[in-house]
């Protein structure tokens, strides 16, 4: 018994003159440059940007990188905090890329999506600590990304068919426009026409094609066209080459735990009238 008492002793000296030593190898601060940010998800909603650091290790031992902490000022006010514990290992004299994901959320970083979709970027400013060994290592890197766009609805045609003196066919043809690098996809439309501004057609789409990143759909909504519910003036109106339109309306989102919302959206232009 009093030979692996002894032994375990032995062992545990050993263990702990091996830990002091690794410490004390451990005498110079590891170097942190920035190396980059990329996305590792974006919606309209809310993005996780990774933002990349490069640790060097300057000590003839290995190093861990362990726990993380960060906090990140967006538009010049606090908006997250956070902590990760990453446990990365740094061999002597080597570099590793130490990331840093951070998932901001446009809902509550604007208070309207008006305002979301009046910014054409989002500044920030994100600093923190890395622990490795006896040291925390600061780090932080100034920045703007770019913020995202909801969709831009347009009226493309209006095609009239079998005009007569009582109504006509007609197809409304919208334009979806997304200018960001991800798809969208609405969980319904309702829409106002006005030509000339003469109220022309009102509705409600339940479904609506996903639209690709910077992409372009298009949805035809068939009208049937009553002269005595609209009145004369639009059948005159259908008769020209073009007409001045406005259409307003809300798009429809899901948005993942928050349920659905609606944005409100307005455009005015010009539309040929085909017959």
């Amino acid at each position: 018994m009093r030979t692996t008492i002894l032994g375990m002793a032995w062992v545990t000296a050993l263990l702990l003159a091996g830990g002091c030593a690794t410490l004390r190898g451990i005498a110079q601060k590891p170097e942190v440059q920035f190396a980059g940010v990329s996305l590792e998800h974006m919606t309209l909603f809310e993005a996780t940007p990774v933002f990349n650091f490069k640790m060097t290790n300057p000590n003839p031992v290995r190093i861990s990188a362990k726990r993380i902490s960060y906090k990140m000022k967006i538009n010049d006010r606090k908006f997250v905090n956070g902590v990760a514990d990453k446990g990365k290992r740094i061999g002597p004299g080597a570099s590793e890329i130490i990331s840093v994901p951070v998932t901001i959320d446009y809902l509550d970083l604007f208070d309207t999506f008006s305002e979301l979709d009046r910014s054409e970027q989002i500044r920030y400013e994100l600093s923190g600590g890395i622990d490795v060994g006896p040291f925390t290592v600061p780090f932080g890197h100034k920045g703007a990304l770019t913020a995202p766009k909801l969709p831009k609805i347009s009226l493309k045609d209006v095609a009239v068919s079998d005009i007569s003196l009582t109504g006509a066919k007609v197809q409304l043809v919208l334009g979806i426009l997304n200018d960001n690098p991800f798809a969208v996809k609405l969980n319904g439309l309702e829409y106002g026409v006005k030509l000339r501004g003469k109220t022309f057609a009102q509705g409600e789409m339940l479904t609506v094609p996903p639209v690709n990143e910077n992409g372009v759909s298009t949805v035809t909504i068939p009208l049937d066209i009553n002269f005595f519910k609209l009145g004369r003036s639009v059948y005159a109106l259908l008769r020209e080459a073009s007409s001045g339109y406005e259409l307003t309306g809300e798009m429809r989102f899901d948005i993942p735990k928050l349920g659905e919302r609606r944005i409100p959206f307005r455009e005015e232009g010009e539309v040929s009238v085909r017959k």
